[in-house]
């Protein structure tokens, strides 16, 4: 699937699992890991994501505040986590 996704460049804003193939040129897991590891910020479309050999999850999200009129929900404003969340704390 990783490779599917590689071979549309759209897919790169979406995932950046596609990117990391790309940049890797394979879908070997180490390397497509090591180029994950190289993305800070990368920007997505649910915000910026970075990458570290210490955490591959998010600590830093992005959240979209939504507000339903007449039956239609919309995005009015966006929060981001000021401070990481401390990878201790993730895994406790």
């Amino acid at each position: 699937m990783l490779g599917m996704l590689a071979a549309t460049g759209r897919n790169s804003m979406r995932w950046p699992s596609a990117k990391a193939v790309q940049a890797a040129g394979s879908t070997d897991t180490a390397a497509v890991t090591a180029q994950l590891e190289k993305m800070k910020d990368e920007p997505t479309l649910f915000g910026p994501r970075t990458f570290t050999s210490e955490i591959h999850h998010q600590n830093r999200g992005r959240y979209l505040i939504v507000d339903t009129e007449a039956g239609k929900p919309g995005v009015v404003d966006e929060w981001t986590i000021s401070n990481a969340i401390p990878v201790a704390d993730l895994l406790k």
